[in-house]
């Protein structure tokens, strides 16, 4: 029991120090995590891992394009202007 109190304790820090929170009101926490793996549907890992390239390919095109993303941030300012950051 007292390695999975040290482990618990780690995972929280580790989520701490890479950003993986969330925001209650004033307070800060953790987001859930699991510390072993979970099943998944094999189906679904399959469609994942065949779309991975294409979803690489266009990930990378859109960091690239400065023209793309000026438009989509010129675009998000005209609708969001006024609405202070949350």
């Amino acid at each position: 029991m007292e390695h999975l109190d040290e482990i618990i304790l780690l995972a929280g820090r580790f989520a701490q120090l890479n950003g993986i929170l969330k925001k209650n009101g004033d307070l800060i926490s953790p987001l859930s995590c699991t510390l072993l793996p979970s099943p998944f549907p094999l189906q679904s890992l399959e469609f994942a891992r065949s779309i991975q390239q294409d979803f690489n390919l266009l990930f990378h095109k859109v960091a690239g394009s400065h023209s793309f993303l000026e438009s989509l941030m010129t675009q998000y300012k005209a609708v969001h202007i006024d609405q202070p950051y949350r």
